[in-house]
């Protein structure tokens, strides 16, 4: 739900009847900024709850998600999304990359907020890389649950990028778009879109030893 200063009590009951958890997002920002996690017990005192949403201004209400087990066996303290570019161009249309996105501490696998990166490959859904982070650290393991990041499977990940080629299609004057999506036992849920996503996480060093980087994959789309 969306929120702001003048959010009643009434809408805050409505909307968390029945959840566990949601995350309070402002409207405006980036890379992670300002979330806030909160579970059933926060909003025992709906008037304190309610008080907290209105100082945020514009924001939005979101129903946490459960990701799947094997998402949580790499890191359990975040939903650790998968990152989809998609790119209507003039020489073909489809997905130019993937990267899962993993925390590292706290709520959110944004790696504007700690969190770290690896490549996946288009055509396994496995990790081809290490996961590495905005300060340069490279993990061949999590270093919070020790599991392994190369050759990690990601469930769902062909249902994962039909959905994000369907949504490219839905909105084809976005050329190209960067989908955030979670993965859970029930299948690939989208989170959101980025028309203006990270430049970092694509142009990490650690995921191109061949010291060429991503551009030859743009090239096959576009001319650069």
């Amino acid at each position: 739900m969306e929120a702001d200063g003048q959010t009643s009590i009434d809408a805050l009951k409505t909307f968390l009847k029945g959840k566990q958890t949601v995350f309070v997002k402002p409207l405006e920002g980036s890379s992670g900024q300002g979330i806030e996690k909160y579970t059933a017990p926060d909003w025992t005192d709906m008037v304190a709850f309610a008080s907290k949403v209105r100082a945020v201004g514009k924001c939005v209400i979101e129903e946490g998600i459960v990701q799947h087990p094997r998402m949580a066996e790499l890191n359990p303290g975040s939903v650790n999304t998968v990152r989809i570019s998609t790119l209507i161009g003039d020489k073909k249309e489809g997905i130019v990359y993937a990267f899962l996105r993993i925390g590292n501490g706290k709520i959110m696998d944004n790696v504007d907020c700690g969190g770290m990166a690896a490549r996946v490959d288009l055509v396994s859904g496995k990790l081809l890389t290490v996961a590495a982070d905005k300060a340069g650290n490279t993990f061949t393991k999590h270093p919070i649950t020790g599991t392994e990041i190369i050759g990690f499977q990601l469930p769902y990940f062909e249902e994962a990028k039909a959905m994000c080629l369907e949504a490219m299609r839905m909105v084809p004057s976005m050329r190209y778009v960067a989908w955030d999506v979670a993965l859970t036992e029930q299948g690939p849920t989208l989170i959101e879109g980025n028309s203006f996503p990270s430049h970092a996480v694509p142009q990490f060093a650690a995921h191109y030893p061949d010291k060429i980087g991503i551009l030859p994959e743009f090239r096959a789309f576009i001319d650069i």
